[in-house]
């Protein structure tokens, strides 16, 4: 139970940063879309 719980706990981090990172890569293109503009 404790170790799957563990598992879970990281996979939420995961799942955190790669949606940060995601809108990272929105927002850079978004600016550079305007700066094209």
């Amino acid at each position: 139970m404790y170790t799957r719980a563990k598992e879970n706990s990281t996979g939420l981090i995961e799942q955190h940063v790669f949606v940060r990172i995601l809108n990272l890569i929105k927002v850079e293109n978004f600016s550079t879309r305007k700066r094209a503009l």
